[in-house]
């Protein structure tokens, strides 16, 4: 998840955005909301590749176990 993209979330969630920073009742809370949502993001990512993680079939390389490393790798781009 890019700045840009966090930026255009906080602004959907109703944040007030001046000149990139973001305000909540006058104090700059960018790094914070940029944490909370790389947070989220790794969280659901997590829950995803589980999700992937239930279909894998012991003994044995599977797409399932194909796609819950690519979701997990998602959080290294």
């Amino acid at each position: 998840m890019t700045q840009k993209d966090i930026i255009r979330i906080a602004r959907e969630a109703g944040f007030k955005n001046i000149d990139e920073m973001i305000l909540v009742d006058g104090w700059e809370i960018s790094p914070f909301l940029q944490r909370f949502a790389t947070l989220a993001a790794a969280a659901e990512r997590e829950a995803c590749a589980k999700v992937a993680d239930q279909f894998s079939v012991p003994m044995c390389e599977s797409s399932a176990d194909a796609i819950a490393f690519a979701i997990r790798a998602r959080g290294n781009q």
